[in-house]
């Protein structure tokens, strides 16, 4: 779009106040905003966080922040619950990006505008299914790119680094491995920005990755590569949700709970910005008594002895989307793998169980019982849901 420079002072003046209906100026010149859909309120116009900005040796500037749901608007809303991330990269040869990434559940229009004149010069939606959209100024034109996304790892990704990664909350890990062309593979530095509780329990935590200054000469604590949202569902759900706001390859690594093996992993490129890991831990018990069909508690549960040559290892998940990936472990006490189920859900399933046999001559070789877990992964889940 061509882009008229004729300034109309008068709404230059209103539009650069900020606040509700006035949008943002980040920098000098550039005006972007974002307005959500919400089911409670219908259209709020997001708030606005800087979080921070830096420039590069090149003479590049970097500044990132995100947009958030007014906590007045709506229950959910938070400072520390971003909704949409943003990039804004101004390059040293003179164009412009601004790099929108959807972290939330409603439709979120975006606009932008540089130089600012009074009007917009590029707007759309981000959503649960496109959650990148780019903005970008370079001689005197404004242009737009979106990117639809599933979450899957990526494809043909085997990540095989081990990065010493960081502990955001309780017993998660997460990591991070930036494969950069001057020095290879380098270990991500994890930065946590901030966490906060909804009014119904659920917890939300936001950081970033970012590369090491001492690694390679783009590295800044103020230049994000992987943004990264955690979400603490009250169910019992947990979404561990990174978005790739940066241009090398990078490697993501998390395990919950953590037993110095990352659970799950994923490689993150400019074509598959999005990778979510999924997790869910119920309760488990044994029993000798097989599950029902509706995957009731047992009845027996914990109840069995010596004359039953085994026993049924059950524990309950939140949620399986159809097609999804699962693995279902039993540990012992000293950590050690005693038995595994691997397979594909065939059918959706918002609460379920899933259980192993047992033979009981087992249980005796690791006395002190075991712990159960169900692991779902994402690498072909259909219909992403993200809180």
């Amino acid at each position: 779009m061509k882009i008229n420079t004729i300034l109309v002072f008068s709404v230059l003046l209103m539009c650069m106040m900020t606040g509700t209906g006035y949008g943002n100026m980040p920098v000098s010149d550039l005006w972007i905003k974002a307005v959500i859909h919400t089911v409670e309120k219908g259209d709020i116009e997001a708030m606005w966080h800087q979080g921070g900005e830096g420039r590069t040796t090149a003479g590049d500037q970097v500044v990132w922040g995100y947009f958030y749901a007014n906590p007045k608007d709506v229950s959910w809303g938070s400072e520390q619950n971003p909704d949409v991330f943003v990039k804004i990269w101004m390059d040293h040869s003179g164009r412009v990006d601004v790099n929108f990434f959807h972290v939330s559940v409603p439709e979120i229009d975006v606009y932008s505008a540089y130089p600012y004149s009074g009007t917009p010069h590029e707007q759309g939606t981000v959503t649960v299914f496109r959650r990148y959209m780019r903005h970008y100024y370079q001689r005197g034109e404004s242009h737009k790119d979106k990117q639809y996304e599933d979450s899957d790892a990526g494809q043909g990704a085997s990540p095989a680094n081990n990065p010493p990664g960081d502990v955001p909350a309780g017993q998660l890990r997460i990591g991070a491995v930036i494969k950069t062309e001057d020095k290879g593979d380098i270990n991500a530095i994890w930065y946590k920005g901030g966490d906060a509780m909804t009014e119904r329990g659920d917890q939300v935590i936001w950081g970033y990755f970012y590369a090491n200054p001492k690694d390679v000469t783009w590295g800044s604590p103020e230049n994000p590569d992987v943004f990264v949202k955690i979400w603490f569902d009250v169910s019992g759900r947990t979404d561990v949700n990174f978005f790739h706001v940066s241009v090398p390859d990078i490697e993501v690594y998390s395990a919950f709970p953590d037993r110095s093996v990352y659970d799950q992993k994923g490689k993150a490129t400019l074509e598959n910005r999005y990778i979510r890991h999924e997790y869910c831990l119920g309760a488990g018990v044994f029993s000798v008594e097989l599950p029902p069909d509706d995957c009731r508690k047992p009845a027996s549960a914990t109840l069995f002895n010596d004359k039953d040559g085994e026993v049924i290892a059950w524990v309950e998940y939140c949620s399986a989307d159809q097609g999804k990936n699962y693995r279902f472990e039993w540990y012992n006490p000293q950590n050690k793998l005693i038995q595994e189920d691997t397979g594909v859900r065939g059918e959706e399933i918002r609460y379920g169980c899933s259980w192993e046999r047992i033979s009981t001559s087992k249980l005796h070789d690791y006395p002190g019982g075991c712990i159960g877990k169900e692991i779902l992964t994402l690498r072909q889940m259909r219909i992403p849901h993200l809180n």
